[in-house]
């Protein structure tokens, strides 16, 4: 289904897509990353926060064309 990464708000969702048969796209921003030795915690950089405006301004431009 090409899914990169899920999360339990967004699996919940989809589940009410599939059951509603209705379109469902999700943006996932990585703000923590629990693999290796330590635990990472992003969401607090400036990185995360020019992401997050950057994803945010594309989700508003994608469905300004729907």
């Amino acid at each position: 289904m090409n899914v990169l990464a899920v999360d339990m708000e967004s699996t919940a969702l989809m589940s009410v897509a599939m059951y509603r048969d209705v379109d469902l796209g999700v943006a996932l921003i990585v703000t923590d990353e629990l693999h290796g030795e330590t635990w990472k915690i992003h969401h607090d950089s400036a990185k995360a926060t020019k992401v997050e405006e950057e994803v945010t301004k594309a989700l508003f431009k994608a469905l300004t064309k729907i």
